[in-house]
């Protein structure tokens, strides 16, 4: 006999695993890893675009903001208040904490309470004219041609 004994009673726990399943479980983890990592690649990617787009918006709408800033000063200063307070009101709903924009604003109040604001005058309506009486036609036919 051998040196090794082959143990007589081995219960079906502890019996090795054929290679062929051991290839398929290890060819399911690789698959599994595999699209775990392009499901977290493209998630990844996903994220990164969005905060690009988010960050490019951001920055064009300082920009609008910023144009619309310098035009309600020009606006002001050239005593288009109407225009100047629609624009410093668009800067506030845009950015409540824009460095000028509340104290510009306060300022065109003031400036609009004080300065008088023509007062539309009514147009008048053109009144009609009375229609003048017309020569009332004989009905009886004339002997010479018709006027």
């Amino acid at each position: 006999m051998s040196d090794i004994e082959e143990p007589t009673n081995i219960s079906p726990d502890t019996q090795p695993i054929p290679k062929a399943k051991n290839r398929r479980i290890a060819i399911l983890i690789s698959v599994l890893v595999i699209l775990a990592a392009l499901a977290l690649g493209g998630a990844g990617g996903y994220k990164h675009g969005i905060d690009t787009r988010i960050s490019a918006q951001q920055t064009s709408a300082g920009k609008i903001v910023a144009e619309q800033f310098a035009l309600a000063q020009k606006d002001f200063a050239e005593k288009r208040y109407d225009a100047a307070r629609q624009r410093l009101e668009y800067i506030i709903k845009q950015d409540q904490n824009y460095p000028g924009a509340v104290d510009l604003l306060t300022q065109l109040i003031v400036q609009m309470a004080i300065t008088p604001s023509p007062t539309p005058t009514p147009i008048p309506s053109a009144t009609p004219t009375p229609d003048l009486p017309r020569p009332r036609r004989s009905l009886k036919p004339t002997s010479g041609p018709m006027p």
